[in-house]
């Protein structure tokens, strides 16, 4: 019997990774939860209000509330909501979770208004923040590591195309057909990654969220030309001789997620790509 995705989803609603002797990990838990909540928005119209309300209880849970400098209240989002593991402290969400729990929000927003108030203000949060994520501690952080550069949105502008799919405004459409150039940048970018080193999937999963997000909302013909072209992103897989038989976009995440201790995301995700890629 093949890999449910029930049976890697906590008591909360987070999808993690199953390990024989940690048990669940969540170092990347906003990115398949967010990507999961994607999907059954496209796999099933009919629960989306069901599905915000989920969504709205599960964000709830990593918006922690903090004091900065004695008095100062703060907002931070965090990986997981559990405080006892490391993805569950402040100052350790990277863009890699944040970008696909953010776009569900803003795909369910128009169901929960809620989601439309949590989604303006991480947006402002990060633009407050010069366009830096979170994430100033390491993955799996040890005492004595060195703060890092976080992750940077840039020039601000996967913010300003959130910002303007968000709030639904019709005027800034010519500005987003200049950002969405971005979206074609980075389907060439993923091409040449894939044909020197087919294993290189990691920011191929980012990419697929925000193209199949430019199809969802807004679309403009630079994201539209952005799909056409990801198409053709050479297959994935262990090396350069043993490719994967599948569309380049599926091996993508067959690659990715091949790992015995992997949530079964690319069946999550392959109604999607059908769809979308």
């Amino acid at each position: 019997m093949g890999k449910t995705i029930q049976g890697y989803i906590d008591s909360k609603g987070f999808i993690g990774y199953t390990h024989v002797h940690w048990g669940m990990e969540f170092s990347k838990s906003c990115r398949d939860t967010g990507t999961y909540y994607i999907s059954l928005f496209v796999t099933e119209p009919d629960k989306r209000t069901e599905n915000a309300s989920k969504l709205v209880n599960i964000i709830k849970l990593i918006r922690i509330r903090y004091k900065e400098h004695g008095n100062t209240d703060r907002i931070q989002y965090v990986r997981h909501h559990d405080k006892t593991r490391w993805t569950g402290h402040l100052w350790t969400m990277d863009r890699d979770n944040l970008d696909p729990i953010l776009i569900a929000m803003i795909l369910y927003s128009k169901y929960d208004s809620k989601l439309g108030s949590f989604a303006q203000e991480i947006l402002k949060l990060v633009w407050g923040r010069m366009g830096f994520a979170w994430n100033f501690k390491h993955d799996w952080p040890l005492k004595d590591d060195e703060p890092k550069l976080p992750d940077w949105y840039l020039l601000f502008l996967p913010l300003i195309a959130y910002g303007i799919r968000l709030k639904k405004r019709w005027w800034l459409y010519p500005f987003l057909l200049l950002i969405d150039l971005g979206l074609v940048f980075g389907s060439i970018s993923r091409f040449f990654k894939a044909l020197e080193d087919p294993r290189d999937t990691k920011d191929d999963l980012i990419h697929q969220t925000r193209l199949v997000f430019a199809q969802l909302c807004y679309l403009t013909p630079v994201a539209w030309f952005a799909k056409l072209l990801y198409k053709c992103r050479p297959r994935s897989g262990p090396n350069r001789h043993n490719r994967i038989k599948a569309s380049g976009p599926y091996t993508a995440y067959l690659q990715h997620y091949s790992n015995k201790d992997a949530p079964p995301m690319p069946d999550v995700w392959k109604p999607v790509i059908d769809k979308f890629l």
